[in-house]
């Protein structure tokens, strides 16, 4: 069996590049112009729905499974355990918001709503960029050292019962 931490920092990396390539788009619908815009928005929907569908998993295994783990066995984070659930309500409001936004500019292309997008979606990867940091040095690779080994085995059996072997989802654009 895989050692849980080493998991979490793949799956992080991973809705970490995919919120880079979210960044990316955002850079090219502010810069790029009229011309590229409609294929901008586009990018910026795709990048939204398949990053909010790899948070959705993600956030789903932590909060029913990781976060109570950790405040049974390791209650000293219960804090920071807080924290991350809300940022994790915030994470999914932003999601939503920026998803609404570019699939209702779509019907009325060249507005003012692409500066709008663009600020949303820029705090988003900001937001993503601070959380997915604080959860892996400041909660995951703290905790996981201070786990016995039969914690260990405890949390990966948990996983395995809740969600299944955590699969890391590559973007594939």
């Amino acid at each position: 069996m895989a050692n849980p931490h080493r998991l979490f920092a793949r799956e992080i990396r991973a809705l970490f590049l995919q919120s880079e390539k979210l960044y990316s788009a955002l850079t090219q619908l502010r810069y790029e112009g009229r011309l590229q815009e409609r294929r901008n928005i586009r990018r910026v929907e795709q990048s939204v729905r398949i990053l909010y569908g790899s948070l959705k998993k993600h956030i789903s295994v932590q909060e029913r499974v990781i976060f109570p783990f950790f405040e049974r066995h390791i209650p000293r984070y219960e804090l920071a355990i807080q924290l991350l659930k809300a940022e994790h309500q915030d994470i999914r409001r932003c999601c939503e918001v920026l998803q609404k936004s570019a699939s209702g500019i779509k019907a009325a292309p060249r507005t003012p709503d692409c500066g709008r997008i663009y600020n949303q979606g820029i705090y988003l990867t900001a937001l993503l960029r601070h959380h997915f940091e604080f959860e892996n040095q400041s909660v995951l690779t703290p905790a996981a050292q201070g786990l016995t080994k039969a914690e260990k085995i405890t949390l990966r059996r948990s996983k395995a019962k809740k969600r299944g072997v955590i699969r890391v989802t590559a973007l594939r654009q």
